[in-house]
């Protein structure tokens, strides 16, 4: 259902809900609705289609101290790819495709100590990254966001990773979002987060992926988050 067409519903888009704190209207609003859409038929966009913020990090080469181009990065909104969406890969196949977690900033956020950072989280999602060399490349993350009372569930599971319906990788929750903590309250003690920024944790999957290769990141309870390489 498109709960932005509903009078009732005050702040038509997620991060004007998340500003206001608004999360819980917006369930109050959907108690008893009808489905009126189907899922199939959609085209999704990204859950936050233009983010201010989007910095990643590579989870085997970042701690705070390592800043370097390899460990910490960032994508603008103009890069993201919809779900479902293609990557552009440069015609000598460099760059690299990393898998991971997303965390959205729920709340402002300044010099937040890691112990408090999973309070400023609005939701967890699965997230890909396509480096093409130096520091260009685009990002996608989606299909969902899981709110943190949904993902107290999925954090003891696996992310799996799949390359043309082999997989290429899994890797445990719980660590990717206990670096996603740690790099949401590294950022905020030199940025002041907002409602709407993404942080990603990754871990590298294609050194060189191939023109035409399908990627799928599956998350437990977030679901599938499909791109192809073109």
């Amino acid at each position: 259902m498109d709960l932005g067409t509903r009078p009732a519903l005050e702040t038509p888009t997620l991060v004007q809900a998340l500003r206001e704190d608004g999360l819980m209207g917006i369930a109050m609003n959907a108690v008893g609705l009808v489905p009126e859409l189907w899922l199939a038929g959609l085209r999704l966009l990204p859950p936050i289609p233009r983010p201010a913020k989007i910095v990643c990090v590579d989870a085997g080469a970042w701690k705070p101290g390592n800043e370097g181009p390899d460990a910490i990065w960032t994508r603008f909104a103009d890069t993201l790819v919809a779900p479902g969406g293609s990557f552009a890969a440069p015609p000598d196949g460099s760059g690299c495709f990393s898998a991971g977690i997303a965390a959205v900033v729920g709340s402002v956020s300044r010099q937040v100590a890691p112990a408090y950072a999973h309070e400023m989280v609005a939701g967890y999602t699965c997230f890909a990254d396509r480096a093409t060399g130096g520091l260009s490349g685009a990002a996608a993350f989606g299909p969902w966001l899981l709110t943190p009372d949904e993902f107290l569930g999925v954090a003891g599971q696996e992310l799996s990773v799949r390359v043309d319906g082999r997989t290429a990788a899994r890797h445990s929750v719980q660590p990717l979002v206990e670096r996603l903590w740690e790099l949401l309250a590294h950022c905020s003690s030199w940025t002041g987060l907002e409602p709407g920024d993404v942080l990603a944790v990754v871990m590298p999957v294609l050194p060189g992926p191939e023109a035409g290769e399908i990627c799928e990141i599956e998350l437990p309870r977030v679901g599938t988050l499909v791109t192809d390489l073109s």
